[in-house]
């Protein structure tokens, strides 16, 4: 189904997102050094945590408001 495929497309945007939010938060607050400009470093954790945030927040959504449907599940009649 069309949907779904855009549902999936939705969750590897957030869950990529998310990983590359969880990686440049590691990098800066293990080596702090990898940010150039050293003054800016809480800001940029601050939009990263902002990110983080973000891409969470939408994948709990579609998990709580949307139903992807099996290709394979064949819909219910009732």
């Amino acid at each position: 189904m069309i949907g779904n495929m855009f549902i999936k497309a939705l969750y590897a945007k957030y869950n990529a997102q998310k990983e590359e939010a969880l990686a440049t938060l590691t990098l800066y607050l293990n080596n702090p050094s990898a940010v150039a400009d050293h003054s800016a470093i809480l800001d940029e954790i601050d939009s990263l945590l902002q990110k983080l945030s973000h891409a969470e927040l939408a994948i709990r959504t579609l998990d709580e408001n949307i139903r992807v449907q099996n290709p394979q599940e064949e819909p219910k009649n009732n």
